[in-house]
């Protein structure tokens, strides 16, 4: 299918644009590979909008551009999924700060499966569209990334900051038990070894 420039707009305000805007506030950074095909996109424009140029030659560089774009927002998606991904699957390892949410076990295991369940079928239309349209694919890793962000956002800074509190405390009282009940040992040790030698 050959794109129009309305098709062009759409898919660069509609799509690209949240995408981009939510990989880059997430991870604070424009990565590279996002920028390339921004550049590459923009240069096919450029030829597409020279009306110097034949009207065949505009149309392919109109359909490539689109294409690079389509490319960018897909990778956005899957690199804000990819992050999103590590960082629950941190919390699911960590007992810890499965401790801090402010949802139940049940909603975290419910959410967690939910996004594994998401990630896959986002996956496997990615693969099934290769070459084709890959809108879908975008469609559910946007899904899956809504699902991951929705444990992220469950974090409870306040619990995280007591929780880490009560740990130092904890050690720090283990630390002075342990000293205690060496001192206290080695005391009934040397009391025992002078009736003994006494």
């Amino acid at each position: 299918m050959q794109p129009s420039l309305s098709d062009f707009l759409e898919l660069y305000n509609k799509i690209f644009k949240p995408a981009y805007a939510d990989l880059v506030a997430y991870i604070g950074d424009k990565p590279a590979e996002i920028i390339v095909e921004i550049e590459n996109t923009f240069s096919h424009l450029m030829i597409y909008l020279d009306s110097s140029e034949e009207s065949e030659i505009r149309n392919k560089n109109l359909e490539k551009a689109y294409n690079h774009l389509l490319r960018a927002t897909l990778d956005c998606r899957k690199l804000l999924w990819k992050i999103i991904i590590e960082d629950v699957e941190e919390i699911a390892k960590n007992r810890d700060k499965r401790l801090i949410l402010a949802i139940s076990e049940s909603e975290f295991l419910k959410l967690l499966n939910k996004l594994r369940e998401k990630s896959k079928l986002a996956r496997r239309r990615e693969i099934e569209n290769i070459g084709k349209n890959p809108l879908e694919a975008i469609k559910l890793y946007e899904e899956a990334i809504e699902t991951g962000l929705k444990i992220i956002e469950a974090v409870d800074k306040d619990k995280e900051v007591h929780l880490s509190f009560f740990r130092r405390v904890f050690t720090v009282e283990n630390i002075i038990v342990s000293v205690i009940g060496g001192l206290i040992a080695s005391i009934i040790w040397a009391i025992v070894l002078m009736f003994l030698k006494g």
